[in-house]
């Protein structure tokens, strides 16, 4: 891997940091790691009309490192669920690349997950087998981001496509616009920033608008609105 430098730390904030040098995963040559995970879940409800079911998930990432250009691939291989043995999710879940200006500096463009919320988009980063928070998911969207990070304070400045808090199709909410919507369907923006006072201790604030997307009806667990 070439040897181009981070600022960001264990003990300090990983918000706008450049993930991609410091992540652990298995050498594909000199410029490329590969990381992932099998994830397998049953789910069981305390109904009598409930019914057990199965969740599986193959995720796959690809890290690449040609500083001061960095890209990342990041795929689903299954995400299957035992009722109907289709996708919960698309297959490609990230794919962007990163510009770093120093160690500090970062511009990243393409397909990327949102900068706000409690969660993980991964199921190995979650404080739950399932999402903690209902309402504070996060979505991938396409656009660009300026990152800032310097260990200590972090700062993301972001313009997408959209920002909707679900994927449609979901369950119980449906967000609209959907990952496939056009680019001139509507705007929007992301902020956040990160302030790490000693190790153990980070403080994050953020704000999300978006401008131009259709509202979302609010859905029962059989879809009917």
């Amino acid at each position: 891997m070439s040897g181009y430098s981070t600022s960001s730390y264990s003990d300090g904030t990983t918000l706008g940091a450049n993930e991609t040098l410091t992540a652990d995963g298995i050498a594909l040559g000199n410029a490329v790691k590969l990381r992932g995970y099998v994830d397998l879940r049953l789910q069981r409800h305390d109904s009598d009309d409930a019914e057990d079911k199965t969740h599986t998930s193959a995720d796959l990432d690809f890290l690449v490192d040609l500083s001061p250009v960095t890209a990342e691939i990041h795929l689903n291989a299954s995400g299957l669920n035992s009722d109907n043995g289709e996708a919960d999710v698309d297959l490609l879940e990230q794919a962007f690349g990163r510009y770093s200006f120093n160690q500090d500096f970062h511009l990243t463009f393409g397909r990327q997950v949102t900068s706000l919320g409690f969660d993980s988009d991964e199921a190995t980063g979650r404080h739950a087998v399932s999402t903690a928070y209902m309402m504070t998911r996060k979505d991938y969207v396409d656009g660009l981001r300026v990152n800032y990070n310097n260990g200590m304070f972090g700062l993301v400045l972001g313009l997408h496509d959209h920002y909707g808090i679900f994927k449609s199709g979901a369950k119980y909410l449906e967000a609209v616009p959907s990952n496939d919507d056009e680019l001139d369907d509507g705007i929007a923006i992301d902020i956040a920033a990160s302030v790490v006072f000693f190790p153990g201790l980070e403080a994050r604030l953020g704000y999300a608008n978006e401008n131009g997307g259709k509202s979302a009806p609010l859905l029962d667990e059989n879809g009917v609105q």
